[in-house]
């Protein structure tokens, strides 16, 4: 018999545990509907009556399994009693046991052999009806599913050497004019969902994008499950094939072991005819040389079943693996363009496209541009305001010059302004991030979380710029004035609304955080005074040298460097004290805040030269010596004491 060469070489990679090569087979055109149905009827039925001829043979099988272990067993013990007359046996028959115990062995090598390819071919049975029952099984959902109907999926298959059921998808269905689907079948929900209404932004292109996805989803996975199902039965069919080729070489040992026993059994019959051996011993030999020959002829009409049955599904094989290229195929064209459609998604769904982004411009842009117009007209508004509210704030009862009172008001207005800016630029951002689409909830619940932790663990900072914000407010001191809080005494060199820094009279720096300014006294608060003693002799006319002071006080008010730093006459308050050698007179001059210092030592200054023109000469310390003799003084005289008053006076001693 002859083989087409395309057939061999199947058959050999098949033995081989290897399929043909992809790139040589061609793939057959995907069959449509109808055919593959009318193919799974047809290929039903031949597997049906396949099986009942496999379940026939097995059960010969089982029953010449029973005979072959019988055999087995029977020669084994006419062996093992030859062998025990051979050792107990005289010298003159010694040949005739040893040419019995030859012959035994031989023929319990041939029973051996025949009760190992039993069992093997008992086996070999047992697995292919296995298979042939999953693929009985699959090819039956299979049809099941091109019919429209989706049956549970029944229980695998009894546990053997056949592999686990694998759930498998429909089987490929085509259309000439359509593309491959797969049968109906249980879709998931959110397979088949109806999307959900975009939103505006979106557009209609990207709603078509999403339904185009959404049906080459489908598709794609139809496809895809078709392949896999073919992958599957492919995957059975070889398991198939093995098994058969399997089976083809237990049924060529079969019958070559039928041919050594004819032959061996026919020899036998010889030499015992010659050797006029009984007659049932040769009926015996008889029956199994006739015995032989029906396993013999057996053996080869299961070779030639084997080799038709490899024929058709070799052939199978090959129509499925055609299938199998043009279903894989069809499944990546399906992929491809399902990753293309996807990928046209992801750029209509992507924030920085240019259609997406001219999209959210026209619907954002307006409200975005409508908060940033707010925060600058609420900034304006906070400029204008904050200037008109510090003006009402510093107009009544406030002191120093018109500068002062500038700077003062530019230091509030920086204060508020910077209150507002703050205030206005984080709700507007705020209110930008919300209308950008940024959850602001999370960035709220993170500031407030910073705001605790902030309140617990820098309440002297807080307390510090609380403290001032108000000693800005109320003006309780400003630069260049001198002031006494606590033990420090200073001139002011700065204020913030953290701290105040005060330089003493000896140059030194204090840094006192205003928290700390619990009370202050301001030297320089409004306006000042230089309050002012001058002692004159008893000899002096004292009405003379108040006049004199008095309109010394009134010159220098009229004076045009000094004059402006001089906010009222000069306050003559009289004597003051009446000294053992001098008159002490009191007088006051009210001057601008921190100018009664360059006031008093230029009126100091005029009264030095005053008194000298109305000769009122200054008062001089008054020594008196006193003198008296003491107990036991020497005969010169007596020893004098001197006392000095701390006083003036005119000059005499």
């Amino acid at each position: 018999m002859r083989w087409p060469l395309a057939l061999i070489l199947l058959c050999t990679s098949a033995a081989l545990g290897q399929q043909p090569a992809p790139a040589r087979s061609r793939p057959a055109p995907v069959a449509s509907e109808a055919e593959q149905i009318a193919r799974l009827e047809r290929g039903g039925r031949t597997d049906a009556t396949r099986l009942e001829s496999l379940k026939a043979r097995q059960a010969k099988a089982e029953s010449d399994y029973g005979q072959a272990e019988g055999e087995f067993q029977e020669v084994d013990a006419r062996l093992a009693k030859c062998k025990k007359e051979q050792a107990v046996a005289p010298p003159a028959e010694q040949a005739a046991c040893k040419a019995a115990t030859a012959a035994a062995e031989a023929t319990r090598k041939l029973a051996n052999d025949r009760f190992d390819l039993s069992i093997q071919e008992r086996k070999t049975l047992r697995e292919e009806v296995d298979a042939l029952t999953e693929k009985i099984r699959r090819d039956k959902k299979a049809l099941d599913q091109l019919n429209g109907a989706s049956p549970a999926d029944p229980a695998p298959a009894a546990p053997g050497p056949a592999p686990a059921a694998v759930p498998v998808a429909a089987a490929p269905i085509a259309s000439p004019a359509g593309p491959m689907l797969a049968a109906p079948a249980a879709t998931p929900a959110a397979a088949v969902a109806v999307p959900a209404k975009p939103k505006a932004a979106e557009g209609r292109e990207l709603t078509k994008a999403k339904a185009a996805e959404a049906v080459q989803a489908e598709a794609a996975k139809k496809a895809t499950n078709a392949a896999k199902s073919i992958d599957e039965r492919l995957e059975i069919l070889d398991r198939d094939i093995a098994l058969r080729q399997e089976h083809l070489k237990t049924a060529r040992k079969k019958a070559d072991n039928a041919k050594d026993a004819q032959t061996l059994f026919t020899q036998q019959f010889r030499t015992r005819s010659v050797a006029d051996a009984p007659v049932e011993e040769l009926t015996n030999l008889a029956t199994q040389v006739a015995a032989a020959e029906n396993r013999d002829a057996e053996a080869r009409a299961q070779v030639r079943e084997c080799h038709e049955r490899l024929e058709e599904q070799n052939a199978e094989r090959a129509d499925l693996h055609g299938q199998q290229l043009a279903a894989k195929r069809q499944a990546e064209d399906q992929e491809k363009a399902l990753a293309t459609i996807q990928g046209r998604v992801r750029d209509l769904e992507s924030p920085f496209a240019p259609r997406n982004l001219l999209l959210w411009l026209v619907e954002h842009g307006p409200r975005l541009l409508g908060i940033a117009l707010g925060m600058l007209l609420f900034e304006w508004l906070s400029k204008v305001l904050s200037h008109r509210v510090v003006s009402l704030m510093i107009r009544g009862g406030y002191r120093g010059t018109v500068e002062e009172r500038k700077a003062r008001a530019q230091t509030l207005i920086g204060v508020f302004q910077n209150a507002a800016t703050v205030s206005i630029v984080g709700g507007g951002s705020l209110m930008l991030l919300q209308e950008a689409g940024v959850p602001i909830a999370p960035l709220l619940g993170g500031a407030a979380v910073i705001g605790l932790a902030v309140a617990f663990g820098a309440q002297n900072l807080i307390r510090d710029y609380f403290y001032g914000f108000v000693i800005l407010l109320e003006n309780q001191y400003k630069i260049d004035d001198i002031v006494k809080i606590g033990a420090l005494t200073g001139t002011v060199e700065r204020i913030t609304l953290r701290m105040t820094v005060l330089r003493d009279a000896d140059g030194s720096v204090h840094f006192v955080p205003n928290g700390q300014v619990n009370s202050v006294t301001n030297l320089t608060h409004t306006w000042s005074k230089a309050i002012m003693e001058v002692g004159v002799p008893y000899t002096a006319d004292v009405d003379a040298a108040m006049g004199a002071v008095v309109a010394l006080g009134r010159d220098l008010r009229n004076d045009p460097s000094l004059g402006m730093s001089i906010v009222d006459d000069l306050t003559m308050m009289g004597v003051e004290a009446l000294g053992e050698s001098v008159v002490t007179i009191k007088f006051a001059v009210k001057t601008r805040a921190g100018k009664q210092h360059a006031v008093r030592r230029e009126l100091l200054r005029r009264i030095k030269l005053r008194f000298e023109e109305l000769e009122i000469g200054p008062p001089h310390p008054r020594r008196i010596v006193e003198g008296r003799a003491e107990a036991g003084a020497s005969a010169e005289g007596p020893v004098p004491r001197t006392r000095l008053f701390a006083g003036y006076s005119n000059g005499s001693v």
